[in-house]
Parts: structure tokens; sequence; C-alpha cells
């Protein structure tokens, strides 16, 4: 009886081996199986040719730009104040009008002021008469010089008094420009430290912004920067660079200057300013949408010997949608800027115009 159970038993043991083995087999052959049908996918794609676009790489000259954004204003702008009580009698002008250097854009006499130009007119006029019948007498031997000068300095004293009146609480532009405000109105009486108006030489637009310390010495005087206002580009350059981080920001203040700015009416308004840090002269650039995106940078696909040959793109700078190439490209290469989703490195391919 044990004889027989024994034998079971290494019947049993000898099924599960028999089992084991061919379970073994058939996996085996599936890997093999699977194996040689990757190899026999990937030898077809390799084998597959693949229209493409093509671009041969010409080197340009490129500039290199960083961005910044900061605040417009005109070059020249000043903001007039009453000098002492009035009433505005003259309101020449209104906010957007142009004006000439030298035109009376504002009087606001104090009262009584008609009376102190004429007391201070007659005075001249008195003085005047007196110097000239003493320069008369002067001629006969009449009078001493001495005399006769003191007398024409009392008679200049005069007109400098009766022209300051004439001038008191009038404002006179000092340039030409435009009037970028106004705070009377006619008629209206002013106290001292009204302001009466406000007014800007349009001529020259400036602009402040301010640079980390990284990148201050890329910042030098004369390099070109632009603008863009109503779609139209406005060309300037750097004026002046601080040598000195401001405490509060920590930064470098510096400033742009646009000398063709007249059109220009966006000044208090916040702008983005692209310097030009550098130019290159043999630049070399790939188009943004000719790359793949893998997870250690960007790769591009040049054709060589009719396939296809994978260069990972080296580059430090964007100008625009381009990668700025450092290096691994050169003048001649024949890029694929069609058909990169379609290639692999190796694969043959057939290029079509």
């Amino acid at each position: 009886m044990i004889t027989i159970n024994k034998k079971i038993d290494f019947r049993m043991m000898s099924m599960k081996r028999i089992v084991l083995m061919i379970m073994v087999a058939l996996v085996g052959g599936m890997q093999q199986s699977c194996n040689t049908t990757a190899e026999a996918t990937a030898t077809t794609k390799q084998e597959e040719v693949v229209k493409v676009k093509t671009s041969k790489i010409t080197p340009t000259e490129v500039d290199i730009t960083k961005s910044y954004y900061g605040k417009a204003n005109y070059h020249k702008s000043m903001t007039y104040l009453a000098e002492m009580a009035g009433q505005v009698l003259k309101a020449n002008v209104k906010s957007g009008d142009y004006i000439h250097k030298g035109d009376t854009l504002f009087a606001y006499p104090p009262i009584n002021h008609e009376l102190q130009i004429e007391q201070a007119r007659l005075t001249y006029k008195e003085m005047k008469d007196t110097y000239e019948r003493k320069e008369k007498l002067f001629k006969i031997g009449a009078v001493a010089r001495v005399e006769l000068k003191s007398a024409k300095t009392s008679m200049d004293v005069q007109k400098k008094v009766l022209e300051r009146l004439q001038k008191q609480n009038v404002i006179i532009a000092p340039f030409s420009g435009i009037v970028t405000d106004v705070f009377v109105h006619q008629n209206e009486e002013v106290e001292v430290d009204d302001k009466i108006c406000s007014i800007a030489n349009t001529g020259q637009l400036k602009l402040s912004f301010y640079v980390p310390l990284k990148e201050i010495d890329l910042i030098h005087l004369g390099h070109p920067v632009s603008i863009t206002y109503n779609g139209q580009t406005v060309k300037g350059s750097i004026s002046q660079k601080a040598v000195q981080m401001d405490p509060q920001k920590r930064l470098f203040h510096v400033e742009a200057t646009f000398a063709d700015a007249k059109d220009f009416s966006g000044a208090g308004a916040t702008f983005k300013v692209n310097v030009v840090t550098d130019t290159r002269a043999y630049a070399i650039l790939i188009p943004n949408n000719a790359t793949t995106k893998k997870r250690d940078g960007y790769y591009a696909y040049f054709v060589k010997d009719n396939k296809a040959e994978i260069r990972k793109v080296n580059y430090k700078h964007m100008i625009g949608m381009d990668f700025l190439v450092e290096r691994g490209v050169n003048r001649g290469d024949v890029l694929i800027v069609n058909g990169v989703d379609k290639v692999s490195d190796g694969q043959s391919v057939i290029v079509v115009k």
C-alpha cells in the first residue's frame, strides 16, 4: 500500500514538472515573438522613406535684446504755479494745444495791477525825459558827467521795474511743445501756489526703468532701444546709467531717450522697452517649430546622406521664436522644417518642395 502511494506522488510531481516546463516554453516563445515583431517594426520604420521639407542654414546678423518695463515721460516738462494771488484775464491755450517758444499762455495779474503798471510807466517816462534833457546840457558843458550817469542809471532801473511788472503773473512758453494740462479758466481767481498749467517738450521722450545687478554690465550708454506704440516702433538709445544701486529697489536705474517722439501721446504710461545688449554678425537661427522637445532639451533633425540626423539644439538666447544656436550647426547644413514629427534618427528621407 505504501509503495502504491509513492508511485502516485511521483507521477503527480512529474506531471507538475511537465506543466511548468510547458508554461516556460510558451512564455519564452511569446517573448521571442514580441522581440521579433518589435525588431521588424523598427526595421520597417528605418527602411520607410519619409517626405520632408528642408531649409539650408544661412548665417545672418541679429541683435540680442533684453526686455524691461519702464514709465515714459516727456524729456522736458514743467508745471506752473501761481506766484501770487490774482485773476486769470488771459487763458490763450487749452489741453492738447501745440505751442511755440515765446507764446503767452496765461496772464493772472493781481488786484490793481494795471494801475501799478501805469504808475511805473509814467515814472519811467519822467526819468527818460530827465536823462534826455541832461544829455543835451552835458553836450554844452552845463551838466557834469557824473550827474548824467546817475540819470541814466535811474532810468535803466525804472525800465526794468516796468518790464517786470508787465511780465508779472504772465506765463510765456520757454520752449515749443504741447500743453499737457490746464487747471484754471478765464476770469477765475487763483491763490499762491495754485496750479495754472503744465507743458512739455514733445520733441523728445525719456523712459526710466530698472536693471538687476547681474545684467547691468550688459547695458551701455548709446545702446539702441525701442518701444512699440500704436503698432509702430519708436527707436531711441540709452542716455543714463546709474553707477550705484538704488538702496530701496536693489536695482540700477537706467534712462533711455527717444529723440523723435513728436506724435507720442502716451506719457505717463508703462511700456516694454527692448534694449540691444549685443549684435551677432554671424548668427545661426533655428525656428522653434522645426524642433522637438525632449526631457533634456530641444532637438532638430538634419538631412545627411539622405537620412535624418538628430542634433541637440545648443542655445542661450531666443530671437523672437527662433533659437540662436551656439554650436553644432554650420553654414550649409540642411534643416528639416516640415515632417519633424514623422522622422527618427537614421531614417531615410526624401526632400520635397
